[in-house]
């Protein structure tokens, strides 16, 4: 996931353009936080929506900012508004899918209405129109060779047993038939917008209700999406984007994929995510630029009150700027990471993500109690709880291990 600069001004205009508009009704929103906030909903649009309080002043937020819940309502909202001049009682009901529709997870994996030609490696299945596979190739492989020294055999037999996220054998035999009857996870490069649109909407087709809804509303602005089963990926190469900054984006969704299919689960919280996805950005390209909020409008929003040395950005390695934060006592602990969500993060909780899963993953013996914990949600999913984490580590405190990662950030070992 990345934010880009136009975005922001986009949906700013989106909402606030003149015109008639539903209404929906005063209710409760609570944010993840737990704050709360009786307001009636005016506009959605893609990851901003317009409210108004009761006293009648409005405002432009983040839907992330919200509950799941109330996330699901705005999403419904959006793609289900009320009658012009209308105030539903209730919500509007889900989105019906077609007769006949797929389940999700089971849509074709061939796009079949693009000319892709198609590119094996090792381990991946590259597809582009444009005939074009490096430096994508390339990068998929050193992400793997990174994985497999984290999760060793265990990433290496689920290819080989087609057993990757989805436990169906049979579907994932059908889906990834090749030559050699071999299991790789896809890898596919939109090259216009044409396309990109054209894969968003045969995916969506497979959905229903909100997540119909929220899939709809935001990929536009992310630029990919992947399989809920963790078998494929699907990246916009946007215009005017340099190629470059694609790998970055594709080895941080390899890493968070490959992750997620070791749990068996089809989401990990973000922390996982996002921290083994910063994780191999910083082993392979020595930066991070694939951002969960705009650091840009973040640090303006600061009006000079962070120092240069403290700002992280897209062109160098986090491990000097959240350093600097540690040695001044700018810090967060193991549970401000542990329960990072979208609504709550900031560049220097994104950095702290990045420091935590860098710090178990520095040792060969954090290596294999990493992998272990992660091995371990497959009986018994938990969302990783802070003593969950903690004890996998072996640590009994969270004060011990807290005292640990920030020596290991201090240190030049974190680099």
């Amino acid at each position: 996931m990345f934010t880009q600069r136009f975005l922001l001004p986009l949906l700013l205009f989106v909402l606030l353009a003149g015109g008639v508009f539903a209404q929906g009704e005063f209710r409760t929103f609570t944010d993840t936080k737990g704050r709360s906030l009786e307001a009636k909903v005016l506009r959605v649009a893609g990851a901003k929506c317009q409210i108004e309080r009761k006293d009648g002043k409005r405002f432009i937020m983040d839907i992330a900012t919200f509950t799941e819940d109330d996330q699901d309502y705005l999403f419904n909202f959006a793609a289900n508004p009320p009658a012009v001049g209308a105030v539903p009682d209730a919500p509007a009901p889900p989105m019906a899918m077609e007769a006949g529709a797929p389940a999700e997870g089971d849509v074709p994996l061939a796009f079949t209405e693009i000319d892709f030609k198609q590119k094996d490696t090792d381990h991946f299945s590259i597809h582009s129109s444009a005939r074009k596979f490096e430096p994508a190739e390339g990068h998929a492989e050193k992400a793997w060779d990174l994985m497999s020294a984290v999760y060793k055999d265990t990433l290496k037999a689920d290819f080989e047993q087609m057993q990757f996220a989805a436990p169906n054998k049979e579907r994932n035999r059908a889906d990834f038939s090749s030559a050699d009857s071999k299991f790789r996870y896809r890898i596919y490069f939109a090259q216009n917008e044409d396309e990109f649109t054209k894969m968003m909407d045969q995916y969506a087709a497979t959905m229903d209700g909100q997540r119909q809804a929220r899939f709809v509303a935001l990929t536009p602005q992310l630029g990919n999406f992947d399989d809920i089963d963790n078998r494929w990926l699907v990246i916009f190469k946007q215009p005017g984007r340099a190629d470059a900054s694609y790998g970055n984006v594709l080895v941080h969704k390899l890493a968070a994929n490959l992750t997620a299919s070791q749990t068996r689960r089809r989401t990990v919280p973000l922390w996982l995510a996002a921290g083994t996805g910063y994780w191999m950005e910083n082993q392979l390209f020595k930066r991070c630029q694939v951002h969960y909020l705009d650091f840009q409008q973040y640090y303006a929003d600061q009006e000079g009150e962070v120092t240069k040395s403290d700002i992280l950005d897209s062109r160098s390695t986090w491990s000097n700027p959240v350093r600097n934060l540690c040695r001044k006592g700018t810090r967060f602990g193991v549970v401000d990471v542990l329960t990072a969500e979208p609504g709550n993060l900031s560049p220097e909780l994104s950095g702290y993500v990045f420091a935590f899963t860098a710090f178990l993953l520095s040792t060969e013996d954090r290596r294999q109690k990493f992998q272990n914990m992660i091995l371990a949600q497959r009986d018994a999913p938990d969302r990783m709880r802070e003593e969950t984490v903690v004890s996998a580590m072996g640590y009994d405190s969270v004060e011990k291990m807290e005292e640990d990662w920030y020596k290991y950030i201090l240190s030049n070992d974190f680099k």
